[in-house]
């Protein structure tokens, strides 16, 4: 599935708000279009990793990439 950067930049905004929930010791509702999660505080390190995930996607849409392996170029020197 494919996400687009407004996607994206709302998944960031909604984990965050949730994060800061979570550590705060709030409980939290997140609703991802079809799931609903809720958060409390010993969620907190998952929410960080969801965000790290999404920061990244976020990432590799505005630079074009993949996430593959990037590809080396050798350039021979003294032929």
């Amino acid at each position: 599935m494919a996400w687009t950067l407004v996607e994206i930049d709302t998944m960031v905004v909604d984990i965050k708000a949730a994060y800061k929930a979570s550590i705060s010791g709030k409980s939290y509702s997140i609703d991802t279009g079809g799931t609903s999660r809720s958060v409390t505080r010993n969620d907190a390190q998952s929410l960080l990793n969801q965000l790290q995930y999404w920061e990244t996607q976020r990432i590799n849409l505005v630079n074009g990439s993949s996430g593959g392996i990037p590809t080396k170029f050798i350039t021979p020197t003294g032929i």
